[in-house]
């Protein structure tokens, strides 16, 4: 009834939100002060992923970008019904997506498995997560299943995970664990 007697920007105006899941006018590309909640709508919208698969891969990328801020992580960002975790992911959301380097990325590798220490076991854990978390973050910078299908807006021409390796991982077969198996017999 609403509609019938006014216009569809009265419509959209009274009921539509500003929510994450927003899609851009027919046309309008934004490029200038692209932050990373701007690229996760398009991506969201846009691509071809599943949307369950593209929430992981945002709550990575998302995971990478809070460590690079140095945020401070307060137990409510676990807070899914009182509001923590909309805060939380709209802190990390407003970084600018120029930002996000190539260089920072690979500093946050270092350090999150630098975290270890010299315990090697644990080293070992926290590089197949640094591995798995850049995995998935750099998957929303696919260029087949995401960066070709953006339209709402224009990416920076060097895309943050480019360049990026994965840590390198010690080998987990019996003889890469520091045991020769033919002298111990």
């Amino acid at each position: 009834m609403f509609l019938r007697d006014k216009t569809w920007e009265a419509f959209d105006e009274k009921f539509c939100s500003t929510s994450t899941t927003t899609i851009a006018p027919p046309g309008s590309v934004k490029s200038y002060g692209l932050t990373v909640g701007d690229f996760l709508i398009a991506a969201r919208n846009e691509s071809d992923l599943a949307h369950k698969t593209f929430d992981d891969y945002a709550r990575c990328l998302r995971f990478i970008v809070s460590e690079l801020k140095a945020m401070t992580k307060p137990r409510s960002r676990h807070d899914y019904r009182n509001g923590g975790r909309k805060a939380w992911a709209a802190s990390v959301d407003a970084m600018p997506l120029q930002e996000l380097t190539a260089d920072k990325i690979r500093a946050w590798k270092r350090a999150y498995v630098a975290r270890a220490g010299h315990d090697e076991l644990a080293r070992r854990r926290f590089t197949v997560s640094c591995n798995s978390y850049l995995r998935r973050a750099r998957a929303l910078f696919s260029k087949s299943k995401v960066i070709d299908k953006l339209r709402s807006v224009k990416l920076p021409p060097v895309l943050p995970f480019d360049g990026v390796e994965l840590e390198r991982r010690t080998d987990t077969k019996f003889y890469g664990c520091g045991v020769d198996a033919f002298a111990n017999r």
